[in-house]
């Protein structure tokens, strides 16, 4: 049978692990916010170049 402590390490665990999975999330979303504007640039890019065409 497990104790208070126990009990007590075991939320704190969970706990620290969907801080650590919200941590991972949000670097994610950095990195993805990061490269779009380089997304964006080479889109701009693709839009010229079709519209060169197609004049």
């Amino acid at each position: 049978m497990s104790g208070p402590f126990e009990a007590i390490t075991a939320r704190a665990r969970a706990r620290l692990q969907t801080l650590e999975g919200v941590a991972e999330e949000l670097a994610r979303l950095r990195a993805d916010r990061s490269e779009r504007p380089d997304a964006a640039s080479r889109r701009r890019v693709l839009d010229g170049l079709v519209a060169g065409l197609e004049d």
